[in-house]
């Protein structure tokens, strides 16, 4: 009888580690998918916060490129649209904490006139000293390379991850 239990119980007791190690593989995945998710979600909406930020200062900044003799109200009057860049991309540098940091290669500036909406047409060197006056659109477009905490998820993580703000000159 006693070698009948010790047999039943070395049975259990192996029964347990064979489903705990098919069980464990499914569980690891989830819980690394769920960090990876909410990490996604973080960066986006870090990333949506940089580009108002910097879409907040290129409106107060923007009408003053180019403006040489008047007098500037703003902190910081930037001489040309270059300057207004780097003031961009440091604003949204200090908004982006928990992801990479913004380059000026992945700031995209845009200046319309009054009355028209963003073409989708973002270039990196747009000249805001033709199109500054008040009333008129400044769009701003960031975006960043976003890569996985684990090479798995790599292949259903998006490449980049972008926002937009766009606001009017006052």
């Amino acid at each position: 009888m006693r070698a009948a239990r010790a047999a039943a119980d070395r049975d259990a007791r192996g029964q347990a580690l064979v489903e705990f190690a098919l069980a464990i593989p499914i569980f690891l995945v989830l819980l690394v998918g769920l960090v990876e998710g909410g990490r996604l979600v973080a960066a986006e909406n870090t990333l949506s916060q940089a580009a108002r930020e910097a879409a907040r200062m290129a409106t107060v900044q923007a009408g003053f490129v180019g403006a040489s003799g008047s007098a500037c109200a703003a902190p910081v009057c930037p001489a040309t649209t270059t300057a207004l860049r780097t003031n961009l991309v440091s604003a949204a540098n200090r908004m982006t904490v928990f992801v990479r940091p913004v380059a000026t290669g992945d700031l995209y500036l845009t200046c319309t006139a009054l009355g028209s909406a963003p073409t989708g047409a973002w270039t990196t060197g747009n000249d805001c000293a033709s199109s500054n006056t008040s009333g008129n659109v400044v769009s701003v477009r960031i975006v960043l390379p976003i890569d996985a905490l684990t090479p798995i998820f790599d292949p259903w993580l998006p490449a980049n991850l972008s926002a937009a703000a766009t606001m009017a000159i006052p």
